[in-house]
């Protein structure tokens, strides 16, 4: 029987990343870069029982990634890229959770509705070849 109180957000990426190395044997080097941004997740969002993930930790989570937090190296907004990457990922691991018949977990079903797009900062705009 399965005990769904007793799993985890943390737990149900760490499966997923085993899911995407063991599915990607053919391309190591894509299955890095993926469980990297999977690891970026665990870091930013806190752990909790994944029958309590609901469509407001979702937002968080998407919300996070779309104001491009500061990236660790730089201090600076990460790449307008990289977030998108981040909510791809994010959006792959809640297909793969809503499909795992270990989590017992429903995609909400306003999820499709939600802005994922990055946000777009004068940096953005800026020339290359203008002084920032």
């Amino acid at each position: 029987m399965n005990n769904v109180q007793h799993v985890s957000l943390h737990a149900m990426l760490d499966s997923y990343s085993a899911y995407i190395t063991q599915r990607s044997a053919a391309s190591p080097a894509s299955a890095a870069k993926r469980t990297n941004v999977i690891r970026r997740l665990k870091e930013a969002h806190k752990d909790l029982p994944i029958n309590a993930f609901g469509h407001g930790d979702i937002l968080s989570m998407v919300d996070h990634w779309r104001s491009r937090p500061a990236a660790k190296t730089s201090g600076k907004p990460i790449a307008r890229t990289t977030a998108a990457k981040h909510i791809s990922e994010l959006r792959n691991f809640l297909a793969w959770l809503h499909e795992n018949p270990e989590a017992s977990w429903s995609m909400p079903s306003n999820f499709r509705r939600l802005n994922t797009q990055p946000v777009r900062l004068d940096s953005d705009f800026r020339s290359k070849g203008q002084p920032s």
